[in-house]
């Protein structure tokens, strides 16, 4: 990625599978399962019990190795529905890593990409390229660590939760 000025060039991290497990976030088939887990749960959401159901039936038959294997092909069949309802419990799953105590506690090479950009007073270094970042991973922790260290730099010189971000 660059603006044809090869000084400007990016730093460019693409993380997948994997990229957060050190947080106990599922890898693969174990999201799979745990979301197939919810079967029997209450969930409030928008869908009725019989959509849920059809979605788990459906996640039953398939057993797929990936829920993005089995959402693309839910998508290709043109099952809107059940590709929301996917998303949905994706999130629904995920939400119980989101914690601050795993998240500061083994940040892994969360940790090492802050030591890279940041010195030990918090100021990034210089000169560093800009960072990009794609991630094919549902979860926000390296943004939410990233965000933290970021504003706990700023947060002595005025400026807010929100303007950090």
């Amino acid at each position: 990625m660059s603006n044809n000025n090869s000084e400007s060039k990016y730093t460019t991290l693409i993380l997948g599978a994997g990229a957060s497990q050190h947080l106990g976030y599922p890898l693969g088939r174990d999201l799979v399962k745990k979301i197939y887990k919810l079967k029997n749960k209450t969930i409030e959401c928008q869908w009725s019990k019989d959509e849920l159901d059809t979605f788990f039936n459906h996640l039953r038959e398939y057993e797929p190795d990936s829920i993005d294997e089995f959402l693309e092909r839910q998508q290709n069949r043109k099952m809107t529905s059940q590709v929301n309802i996917g998303k949905f419990l994706i999130s629904y799953v995920l939400k119980d890593n989101e914690s601050k105590e795993k998240l500061f506690h083994d940040s892994g090479w969360y940790k090492k990409l802050r030591d890279y950009l940041m010195d030990g007073d918090g100021n990034f270094k210089n000169p560093r390229k800009p960072l990009a970042v794609i991630t094919f991973n549902y979860d926000r922790s390296l943004e939410a660590y990233l965000h933290r260290r970021y504003y706990k730099r700023c947060e002595h010189k005025g400026i807010s939760w929100e303007d950090s971000w």
